[in-house]
C-alpha cells in the first residue's frame, strides 16, 4: 500500500507522493505508517497545515511504546521548526503529557520544543511561563529516565537562560564529569562560565579544553584573552595563527581567533597589529552576508520623520497601581556604559536589573505583527497599546515579583524610543552617552556574539553612530515631560555622587549611596562588560581609544562633532 508513496518519494516528487498518500488514506485511515509517510512528503512539497495537522493528530492517538511514536515526534518537531508554530505542538504535548500519566517522553519533548524556540528567538533573554513548566518538567524526571542525560543537558541550558546560575553550573559539572569526551557539552560549559562573569571556573575549563584537545577551536583562547590573559599558554598566537589562516575552518572559528589575536596584541600595546586583526575579523564577518547601511539610514529616517506623532500632549497617562513595576529603560549604542548604569540603579533594593530583554521587541512584534520599528508605530492604535502593556508588564513581574522598578537595558530599544513613548508615556528613559569615538572603537574592537554588522566597515561604524545620535537627538528635542536622562559616561566617573543623585531622582528612586558601591553585589551582569562593573568605578577607559587614532580615520570625525556639541551645551 505504502509503494507507491515510497516510488513518489524517492524520486524527489514530494507533491506526487502527498496526493498519492491522502488518497490512500481515505479508505485506510488507520494505517499509521501511511499517515507518518504522508505527512513527511506534505513537509517536503511545503504543504506544512496539512502536514501539521496530520501529525498533531497523530501524536494524539499513538502511545510511546508504539513503534511509530519516535517518527511522529520527530517529524512534529520538524514541522514546528520549520513553521514556527512552537505553541500550538507544546499544547497538543502538554494535553497528551496529561492523559498519559505524565510520560517523561512528552515532558522531555515539550522542553526541547521550548528550548528550541528560545534558540530561534535568539540570544536576548525573554519571559514565558513555558520556559519555568519545561523546567519543573524536567526537574521531575524520574531518575532512571532512558533519555535522563540529554534531558539534563536541555535542563542546564534553560537554567543559563533564566540565569538560574548555581543549579545550572552544579549540572553542568555533573554531566561534564560523567561524559568528559563530549567536547560540545564543556564548549557550552566554558561560555555558561565565562557570560556568568565565573573567572577562575572559566579558566580552569577554558585550559582543562586546550590540555585535551589539540584542535578544540580558539574560543577558549578567547575567553583567556579576555577573561586572564596571563593564563594564556605559550604557544596560543601560533595556534591562533593557524586557524585564522586555513579557510577551511569554520567563520566563526577565524573569526574569534582573529579577535582573540587582537587582543594579544592590543595587551603588549602592539596597537598596529591589534588593528590589523581586529580588521580581519570583520572583513570575515563581514564576508558572511551583504550588509547595506543605507537600509540602516532609512530606517532612522522614518523612524525620526515619526517622532512628531509621539509628542505628549498635555499630562502623560500615569501608570495606575495594578500596572507595577515601573520600566526604567536604558538605552543607547553598545558600550557606551549602559551596563555600568544598570548596575548602579540595580543595586538599589527596589530595583530589579532584569538585562538586555527581548520582552518589549518581541511582544510588540507578536502584537502588531509587523518587524519594522517604523511600521509598527504608525500601527499602534489604543487596543494595541494597551495589549502590550498589559503582557509587557506581566513579564516585568515574571522577571522580579516584588520589585517597584524593573530595568530594561536592551540596547535596540534605541530604535523603539517612538514606542516607548507611545505606550509608556511616563517610562524614565536614560540615554547612555559616551565619547562617540570611544564608543566606536569599544564596538570594534569587541566580538559580540550578535555580530554588529554596522562595525564591519569603519565608515559605516561612523555613519550609524551618526543616525542613532540625530534620532536620539530628534526625541531629546520633542520631549515635552523630562522622561528622559542623558547619562554621560565621562561625566558620571568624574562626579560619580552628583550624577547618581540626579539619576535616582529622575527615575523616582530614593537615592542609596551604597549603590555607587554595585561591584559588591552578587547580580551578575551577562554582557561583555561583564568584567568592568565588577570593579570600583574607574576612568580606565574615557581615553583609552586614543591608542587607536593613526588607524580610525573615519571615526575622528565623529570625535570633532562631538566637541562641537559640548560647546553648544556649554553655552
Amino acid at each position: 500500500m505504502t509503494a507507491e508513496v515510497k516510488k513518489a518519494m524517492s524520486a524527489g516528487e514530494f507533491a506526487s507522493a502527498a496526493d498519492v498518500g491522502a488518497r490512500l488514506l481515505k479508505t485506510h485511515s488507520r494505517n499509521t505508517l501511511l499517515s507518518v509517510m504522508t505527512s513527511v512528503a506534505e513537509i517536503h512539497a511545503k504543504r506544512f497545515s496539512r502536514a501539521g495537522a496530520r501529525l498533531k493528530r497523530l501524536i494524539a492517538d499513538v502511545s510511546p511504546s508504539d513503534q511509530y511514536f519516535a517518527p511522529i515526534l520527530q517529524n512534529l518537531h520538524e514541522y514546528a521548526r520549520i513553521t514556527g508554530d512552537f505553541s500550538a505542538v507544546v499544547q497538543v504535548l502538554e494535553s497528551k503529557r496529561q492523559k498519559q500519566n505524565a510520560h517523561p517522553i512528552y515532558s522531555e519533548a515539550i522542553a526541547n520544543l521550548v528550548l528550541e524556540r528560545l534558540n530561534r528567538q535568539g540570544m536576548a533573554r525573554l519571559y514565558s511561563k513555558d520556559i519555568f513548566h519545561a523546567i519543573e518538567l524536567l526537574e521531575k524526571l524520574p531518575a532512571d529516565y532512558p533519555r535522563a542525560r540529554e534531558a539534563k543537558e536541555v535542563l542546564a541550558r534553560l537554567y543559563v537562560h533564566c540565569e538560574v546560575t548555581d543549579k545550572a553550573f552544579s549540572l553542568l559539572t555533573e554531566l561534564v564529569a560523567a561524559n568528559p569526551d563530549d567536547r560540545a557539552l564543556r564548549l557550552f560549559q566554558l561560555s555558561a562560565l565565562a557570560i556568568s562573569g565565573e573567572v577562575e571556573a572559566a579558566k580552569k575549563c577554558a585550559l582543562s579544553l586546550i590540555d585535551d584537545y589539540t584542535d578544540i577551536g580558539p574560543r577558549p583562547y578567547l575567553v583567556l584573552c579576555y577573561l586572564s590573559p596571563l593564563a594564556l599558554p605559550e604557544n596560543s598566537e601560533q595556534v591562533l595563527e593557524a586557524y585564522l589562516a586555513d579557510t577551511r575552518n569554520p567563520v566563526i572559528d577565524r573569526f574569534q581567533a582573529a579577535f582573540a589575536l587582537g587582543a594579544m596584541a592590543e595587551s603588549r600595546n602592539d596597537m598596529k597589529t591589534a588593528f590589523s586583526r581586529y580588521q580581519t575579523g570583520h572583513a570575515i564577518s563581514a564576508a558572511i552576508a551583504p550588509y547595506d547601511i543605507n537600509k540602516d539610514l532609512t530606517s532612522f529616517e522614518r523612524i525620526r520623520a515619526l517622532l512628531d506623532q509621539t509628542v505628549q500632549h498635555g499630562e502623560p497617562r500615569s501608570m495606575h497601581k495594578d500596572e507595577a513595576p515601573t520600566p526604567i529603560f536604558i538605552v543607547g549604542m553598545p558600550r557606551s556604559a549602559s551596563t555600568l548604569a544598570e548596575s548602579i540603579l540595580g543595586a538599589h533594593s527596589d530595583v530589579h536589573g532584569a538585562g538586555e530583554i527581548g520582552d518589549f521587541a518581541h511582544i510588540v512584534w507578536e502584537v502588531t505583527g509587523v518587524k519594522d520599528v517604523a511600521d509598527q508605530m504608525a500601527k499602534l492604535g489604543k487596543a494595541e497599546i494597551h495589549e502590550i502593556r498589559r503582557r509587557y508588564l506581566a513579564a516585568l513581574r515574571g522577571y522580579a515579583p516584588d520589585a517597584r522598578f524593573v530595568i530594561d537595558k536592551n540596547l535596540g530599544n534605541l530604535t523603539r524610543v517612538g514606542l516607548i513613548r507611545m505606550i509608556f508615556p511616563t517610562a524614565p528613559i536614560v540615554y547612555m552617552r559616551r565619547n562617540p569615538v570611544a564608543t566606536c572603537v569599544s564596538i570594534y574592537t569587541t566580538p559580540f556574539v550578535n555580530s554588529m554588522r554596522y562595525a564591519d566597515n569603519l565608515d559605516d561604524l561612523a555613519a550609524y553612530y551618526r543616525a542613532a545620535e540625530e534620532l536620539m537627538t530628534k526625541f531629546v528635542d520633542t520631549d515635552k515631560h523630562n522622561t528622559v536622562f542623558e547619562l554621560e559616561y565621562e561625566t558620571l566617573v568624574a562626579e560619580p555622587e552628583t550624577v547618581g543623585r540626579a539619576l535616582f531622582t529622575h527615575c523616582g528612586i530614593n537615592w542609596d549611596s551604597s549603590c555607587l558601591e554595585f561591584y559588591r553585589s552578587e547580580k551578575v551582569s551577562r554582557t561583555a562588560s561583564m568584567l568592568q562593573v565588577r570593579r570600583p568605578l574607574n576612568s580606565d577607559s574615557v581615553a583609552k581609544w586614543r591608542r587607536f587614532e593613526p588607524y580610525i580615520g573615519p571615526l575622528m570625525m565623529l570625535d570633532d562633532d562631538h566637541g562641537a556639541v559640548q560647546k553648544m551645551r556649554a553655552s
